[in-house]
């Protein structure tokens, strides 16, 4: 018990400013046409919707991470937004702290019941980074029909990962597009998009 609070209290402690949302643009409509064509069923969109902004509201001003699942044929919705849960339940001692969520059992038996290509992921990257290798890892492990993640600056990335991942040059790739999304170099910007998806991501800045 005492394990559990450390984590709670560590997690909760202090705010930052860099991390901290715009809630005047993530409930504006312009955000939310983000959202309108992720997928062609417009109630399975609303639930990414509302994910979104929970997720994000929820980890504004921290640099910890949400994970929620949802099931693109039955709208299921799984969510892990219980930081200290999701340590414990991976044997992470309580005092080590962690940043990045971790599924729940409920999540990895939604994973494993699953057929590919059914499952919506989504996080949060309060650095308002790309995709890591980590994330193109789970997605090509796990076959999700897609991922987004939620950057606290307003920017989505959404991606899938095919069997022609190659992730050696995917990662290189992210590095080089990571650089040039801090320049605004559009033109590389897309050449580097358009490079992704020769090494199995493809990936869309929303």
């Amino acid at each position: 018990m005492g394990g559990v609070n450390v984590i709670i209290e560590k997690q909760r402690y202090g705010r930052n400013k860099s991390t901290q949302i715009n809630k005047t643009y993530i409930g504006s409509a312009e955000y939310r046409r983000k959202f309108i064509n992720l997928t062609d069923r417009e109630y399975i969109n609303n639930k990414i919707y509302i994910e979104a902004k929970k997720m994000l509201i929820h980890r504004s001003g921290t640099e910890y991470e949400d994970l929620v699942f949802i099931n693109a044929e039955n709208g299921k919705v799984l969510r892990n937004n219980n930081y200290a849960e999701s340590a414990i339940s991976f044997g992470i001692n309580a005092d080590e702290v962690i940043q990045k969520v971790m599924p729940t059992e409920s999540m990895k038996n939604m994973l494993l019941n699953a057929e590919p290509n059914i499952i919506i992921a989504l996080h949060n990257h309060p650095n308002n980074s790309l995709p890591s290798l980590a994330d193109l890892r789970s997605a090509y492990k796990h076959k999700y029909k897609f991922s987004l993640v939620l950057t606290h600056n307003g920017k989505l990335f959404k991606f899938a990962v095919t069997d022609k991942f190659i992730e050696n040059l995917a990662d290189f790739t992210l590095g080089r597009l990571e650089k040039n999304m801090l320049y605004g170099d559009s033109e590389k910007i897309t050449g580097y998009i358009n490079e992704l998806s020769e090494y199995g991501v493809i990936l869309e800045v929303l």
